[in-house]
């Protein structure tokens, strides 16, 4: 299948499952999970979603490999969005502030205050856009911060002046019960809305990351923003 038809596909999964919500297509931002591709296939995907009219955002799970392709991208005018989506390490964080626009990952208020910290030091004034990642299915292989504590999390995050928060992110639970997948995308809009709510820094904090190929219309049901896609749209990952 080419990345024509795979982005055409999809496209048409998420324009479907807002309409099954009772959403606008436009609150929902297909977001490239580019893991293992190279510059030239994320470039022939992202012209793609130019043609159809949508935003193109990039997903990284790795920081070297953002590194190898964003040149590339950069030089093709998209006006891409370069996102972190993977486990962010102490030791990646300054490479990470180069090359990524937002991070979806912060799972600590360590990994908070060591962005803090480079922000600091490398780009004074700057503010980083960043969401916040949450374990909702409670699953020990999973990365992210626990429904928990996940309150507290925000609350520090939104008191940091160098941080924006813009929402939240998690995996949808690993399971062939419907229910619990859906179980844990609530967790996490309950979460945004609360925050929300909250007022001050925490009204801007509106976004859902959440939801990936084989779940996206779960996730788009309990209101994702924006559905992270990979297999989908590329197929299976060529690991070297």
């Amino acid at each position: 299948m080419d990345l024509e038809t795979s982005v055409a596909r999809v496209d048409e999964r998420i324009s479907a499952a807002c309409e099954a919500a009772g959403r606008n297509r436009s609150e929902v931002t297909l977001e490239l999970a580019v893991k293992t591709r190279s510059s030239q296939e994320i470039i022939a995907a992202a012209k793609q979603l130019v043609k159809r009219g949508l935003p193109v955002v990039l997903g990284h799970n790795h920081v070297q490999e953002a590194q190898a392709t964003n040149p590339a991208i950069r030089q093709v005018d998209f006006g891409a969005t370069v996102h972190m989506i993977g486990h962010l390490q102490g030791n990646k964080i300054s490479a990470a502030l180069e090359v990524c626009d937002l991070v979806e990952t912060v799972d600590s208020i360590k990994t908070a205050q060591r962005l803090v910290r480079r922000l600091e030091a490398n780009y004074p004034g700057r503010t980083l856009p960043c969401f916040i990642e949450v374990n909702c299915s409670r699953e020990a292989a999973k990365a992210g911060v626990s429904p928990e504590k996940a309150e507290d999390l925000t609350q520090q995050v939104l008191a940091m002046e160098q941080l924006r928060l813009c929402g939240f992110m998690t995996i949808g639970a690993l399971s062939l019960d419907e229910s619990q997948i859906r179980s844990s995308f609530e967790i996490l809009r309950n979460l945004r809305d609360k925050t929300v709510a909250s007022g001050g820094r925490g009204q801007d904090a509106t976004e859902l990351s959440m939801g990936m190929s084989q779940d996206l219309e779960l996730a788009i049901a309990e209101g994702a923003t924006i559905v992270r896609i990979g297999t989908d749209i590329f197929g299976s990952r060529n690991y070297h």
